[in-house]
């Protein structure tokens, strides 16, 4: 099991505490977002971890663990970032991706690792709406869609939503791409 740990962007609307970080770095209860999850990962055995860097790479770089940069971080999003670490998709091994500053428990991070499918994101059906609340005075504004179809797979995620209804979770964070799978999505991104 390897990690992939996306850690390109600017955190812009963390400014200034992202002035001289990228947001993972940004303390939180005496340490840096990240170590966090670095911890987790660790204790469930996954210590091959890549970062993809981007917006003051050479602070990341620091952790010593290995580094792709996406030279593009500031035109491009989070998949661009993602892709950039290709040769981590060569299907060796089950894939972890993590955006860089979210925190989890451990519970969540073994329950993913049993997961048998494909692409398994991990999906907040029952928080989601008063985390956004609390987050943002207009919560539509930075949500994404979500839909499930009736037998309870996901059948759309990240759209622009027009309203509420087109919402029934938010995306944490946090995929397994099974190692079986990971040349068909490097094909579909291509």
């Amino acid at each position: 099991m390897r990690a992939l740990i996306l850690a390109a962007g600017q955190g812009t609307r963390l400014r200034p505490l992202t002035s001289d970080r990228p947001k993972c770095m940004v303390p939180f209860l005496g340490q840096p977002l990240v170590h966090y999850q670095l911890s987790v990962l660790r204790a469930c055995g996954i210590d091959d971890i890549t970062f993809v860097t981007g917006y003051r790479s050479d602070v990341i770089e620091q952790l010593g663990f290995s580094c792709v940069h996406n030279d593009r971080y500031a035109s491009t999003n989070m998949v661009a970032s993602m892709f950039t670490a290709e040769e981590c998709f060569d299907g060796q091994d089950d894939l972890i991706i993590c955006y860089s500053d979210i925190v989890y428990e451990r519970g969540l991070l073994e329950v993913l690792l049993e997961h048998e499918g494909p692409v398994a994101p991990v999906i907040d059906v029952d928080r989601w709406h008063a985390l956004w609340s609390l987050r943002m005075g207009d919560p539509l504004a930075d949500l994404e869609t979500v839909k499930f179809r009736d037998d309870g797979t996901l059948q759309e995620l990240g759209k622009k939503p027009g309203s509420f209804d087109e919402i029934e979770g938010q995306f944490v964070g946090l995929v397994k791409v099974a190692r079986e799978s990971q040349e068909k999505l490097l094909q579909f991104y291509s």
